[in-house]
């Protein structure tokens, strides 16, 4: 096939056409071809990456700041471009990612570890999906989805939207598929995780079933059973587990667009169930929770509105510089 592509020697017109997942995507996979490097190369290829992730986002906002109309505007006031607006966000979160977050938190942020996390094999499975990571993908697999599991009207019934008699292509007719009513996602913050509830966490690898410390345990067994050969696992016998099971199905559907019935998501993910637990009783499966939770400060790495204030102040930097 031929591909055609726009040329434009505007800044402003490639700004505001830019596409943000195709620019998340290819930010990953230079991020992978970093780390991977060997070590005759680059001394501490980790370390590398991540500052090349951060380098390379300052340099994209500085240079809309210095050569569209952005200019104009006053220096204390972070400008985003439009297509760009979660590009910090991105870059915050792929450094808080598997892929490339220190594996035990660094000594001057006070925090003590004695469980490798990321293992050496999580991080691999990550460098290797991140390698191969696709645009409708790349956000999703640095910063989670978050699924409240509450019994609320229309959550986890099917959509069957009207399709217009005037449709004329195949590719008009996909935005008018049945799916499934899906919850309002929550940001990845622990702020949003209450001991009273139960989420399902989408990280675009694996599907987190996440019971807070606090849920009842009638609650608890109208979604969860056990089974002999899997653990516990998400009821398919009682309407809060069908829901559910409902919710998993709708999140493993990404499908292309072009209809072919090729799945988006790089491998179909596995659903773990993961008890909330408190103090001492904290384990390796609650410390993968609380990894996920990249809009906070976690493993000694800075929350975002901190992150944002010091990407203003270096792009402001450049700015006063050029």
């Amino acid at each position: 096939s031929t591909l055609a592509v726009q040329v434009t020697t505007s800044p402003t017109a490639l700004y505001r056409s830019v596409d943000f997942s195709a620019v998340v995507a290819v930010l990953t996979k230079k991020a992978m071809l970093d780390v991977q490097r060997p070590k005759e190369e680059i001394l501490a290829p980790l370390h590398t990456a991540r500052a090349n992730v951060s380098t390379q986002t300052i340099q994209i906002l500085s240079e809309y700041r210095k050569n569209t109309k952005a200019a104009s505007l006053p220096s204390g006031q972070l400008i985003l471009p439009d297509k760009l607006q979660l590009l910090p966000l991105f870059a915050m979160s792929l450094m808080k990612s598997s892929m490339l977050r220190p594996c035990l938190p660094p000594r001057s942020s006070g925090l003590r570890a004695t469980i490798a996390n990321p293992t050496a094999d999580e991080r691999a499975y990550a460098l290797y999906h991140g390698a191969r990571v696709t645009p409708t993908m790349a956000m999703l697999m640095v910063h989670p989805n978050i699924f409240p599991l509450t019994m609320e009207e229309g959550i986890g019934e099917w959509v069957v939207p009207q399709v217009p008699h005037d449709i004329r292509s195949e590719l008009e007719m996909l935005s008018y598929h049945s799916c499934i009513r899906m919850p309002q996602s929550l940001q990845p913050s622990i702020a949003n995780l209450d001991g009273e509830g139960m989420y399902l966490i989408d990280d675009g690898l694996t599907l987190f079933v996440y019971v807070g410390v606090s849920v009842p345990a009638d609650v608890k067994t109208e979604l969860l059973t056990t089974c002999e050969s899997r653990g516990c696992v998400v009821s398919e016998s009682t309407d809060y587990g069908k829901m559910v099971h409902r919710l998993v199905w709708q999140c493993r559907q990404f499908t292309s667009v072009n209809g072919s019935g090729d799945h988006v998501r790089p491998v179909h993910a596995p659903v773990v169930v993961v008890f909330g637990r408190s103090g001492s009783e904290k384990d390796i499966f609650d410390q993968s929770i609380m990894s996920l939770m990249v809009d906070d400060a976690i493993g000694g790495e800075r929350d975002y509105v901190e992150f944002l204030c010091d990407a203003h102040k270096r792009v402001r930097v450049i700015a006063e510089k050029g």
